[in-house]
């Protein structure tokens, strides 16, 4: 099942549960979450690379680690 990002607030919560489930611990994710995490990215990836503008991106990186 592919996981699709069309909205600047779909995005915003796929990266959310993306670094929740990166805090659980690798160890500690199921077969499930792992799955989750490879989708949710590669969707990311496609969006941040056909649909973010660049100042954007960089707006949402500083904002998730200051």
């Amino acid at each position: 099942m592919e996981f699709r990002i069309q909205t600047k607030a779909e995005y915003d919560a796929a990266m959310k549960a993306i670094l929740e489930l990166m805090n659980k611990g690798e160890e500690n994710l199921t077969t499930s979450e792992r799955s989750a995490i490879f989708r949710m990215a590669v969707a990311v990836e496609r969006y941040e690379d056909l649909l973010l503008r660049p100042e954007d991106f960089r707006a949402d990186f500083l904002k998730m680690y200051n």
